[in-house]
Parts: structure tokens; C-alpha cells; sequence
């Protein structure tokens, strides 16, 4: 009788000590794959900057990233990573201190894109929208005009063309209105839920002294006091921190 008992605890023993055991080989795998997990990380990383064309990596080579450079310097430097066998636009973007901020831009020198102002009373104009070709950077409209664009208002609305009476693009007369806005200059604004600002100030073929003065009517136009970082770069190149205390 005591045998068998003895017996009876220890198969009882036996199978606590398996399950010990599978217990312990789970554990270790899952620490297993979590200490290869940075491994594939570092693989995503390399993959990430093997997309990239030799030509940018070589460009941003030259830029240091945690430098910011002066304004001229910066200018150089963004002259230098143009790489791409087109003119590219010059861009600057924004971080500022403050949300739903919106400003005029008077450009001292032609930053190579042309801003188009449409009217909605043009029938060409409707047409256009109708199709869902949009090709204006702006557009005007009467009172008398507005109920035929609100279908449209998801299409417009979203890239900030749909007309407004705050913003002063409806209007009883859309043709004067269209002059005043061409000598006004360019409007620039924050994102609807970021206080960031992307602009175009120009193109890569122009001379530094043209893009300087476009970039320092922005930082004027905006406040110096109101920008966070200012960042500029070409449409293929890398970015480049600008220094704009004082």
C-alpha cells in the first residue's frame, strides 16, 4: 500500500515538473523574440534610407541637422543640395508659437509660381469645378453665386477655396476684388489643427540674393518673435535648420 502511494505522487510530481518546464520554454522564446525585435527595427531603418537616391544621401551629407545656419548660410547650403535635373521650388516651413495664424506676403522678387485668382460668376470657371479640375489658388464668387458651389463644398473646402464673406472672397464685385488681391501678395496660414506654415519662396535657379529677401519678407511678414523653427529646403532636397534670432 505504501509503495503505490509513494508511487501515485511521484507521476504526480512528473507532470508538475513537464509543465514547469513548458512554462520555462515560453518564456524564454517570447524574451527570444523580444531582444531580435530592435534588430528588425534596425532592418526597417536601412531599408527606409536604402529607398532614398544616392543623390539625396550625398546632399545630405553636407547639411548638418543639428545645426542651425544663418540665414545667407542656409541659402548656400540649399543652393548646393538642389540636385534633381529640374528647377526645383524652394520651400520653407514653419513651426510658430501660436495656432490659426494667417498673414499677407509681399514678395520682393517673382517666386516662380504664379497665383491664379478665378471667379465663380465665369461659367468656364463653374465648368472647371463641376469636372473637378481645380487650377486656381483662388477663387471669388458673388452672394448671388455661392448657392451653386455648395454642392461642391467638400471638393473646395478641404484646400481652402470653398468662398467666405469673413475672408472677403465673396464679394458683389469678384472682378475689382480680384485686383485688390493680386497687389495684396500672398496669403499664408497655419494648418487647421497645427500651428505650422508651408510656403513657396521661390526656385532653386534663382539668385541667393532674390531668395534671401523672400525668405526675410516671410520671417517679417510672420514676426520674428512668433517662429519656433523655420526649416527650408528644396522639393527633393534635405532640410536645413535656419537660425533667425537677432
Amino acid at each position: 500500500m505504501g509503495q503505490k502511494k509513494t508511487a501515485v505522487v511521484s507521476g504526480q510530481d512528473n507532470k508538475k515538473v513537464e509543465k514547469l518546464e513548458e512554462k520555462t520554454k515560453k518564456s524564454q522564446s517570447a524574451e527570444n523574440k523580444t531582444k531580435k525585435k530592435p534588430a528588425k527595427t534596425k532592418k526597417k531603418a536601412k531599408a527606409k534610407n536604402s529607398k532614398k537616391s544616392p543623390q539625396y544621401l550625398k546632399a545630405k551629407k553636407i547639411v548638418n541637422e543639428q545645426k542651425k545656419y544663418s540665414l545667407k548660410e542656409a541659402i548656400s547650403l540649399l543652393k548646393k543640395t538642389a540636385w534633381a535635373n529640374f528647377d526645383e521650388t524652394v520651400e520653407a516651413h514653419l513651426l510658430l508659437k501660436q495656432e490659426k495664424f494667417s498673414t499677407r506676403v509681399k514678395f520682393p522678387y517673382d517666386r516662380g509660381k504664379k497665383r491664379i485668382i478665378a471667379i465663380a460668376d465665369d461659367q468656364k470657371t463653374m465648368a472647371k469645378i463641376e469636372s473637378g479640375e481645380i487650377d486656381f489658388d483662388v477663387l471669388l464668387s458673388s452672394p448671388k453665386v455661392m448657392p451653386k458651389l455648395v454642392p461642391y463644398a467638400r471638393l473646395l473646402g478641404p484646400r481652402g477655396l470653398m468662398p467666405n464673406p469673413k475672408e472677403g472672397t465673396v464679394t458683389a464685385d469678384p472682378k475689382k476684388k480680384a485686383k485688390e488681391i493680386a497687389g495684396l501678395g500672398v496669403k499664408i496660414k497655419t494648418e487647421k489643427k497645427a500651428p505650422l506654415i508651408h510656403t513657396v519662396f521661390g526656385r532653386s535657379s534663382q539668385k541667393k540674393g532674390e531668395l534671401e529677401a523672400n525668405l526675410e519678407e516671410i520671417i517679417k511678414a510672420v514676426g520674428r518673435q512668433n517662429i519656433k523653427n523655420l526649416v527650408i529646403s528644396t522639393t527633393m532636397g534635405p532640410g536645413i535648420k535656419v537660425d533667425i534670432s537677432d
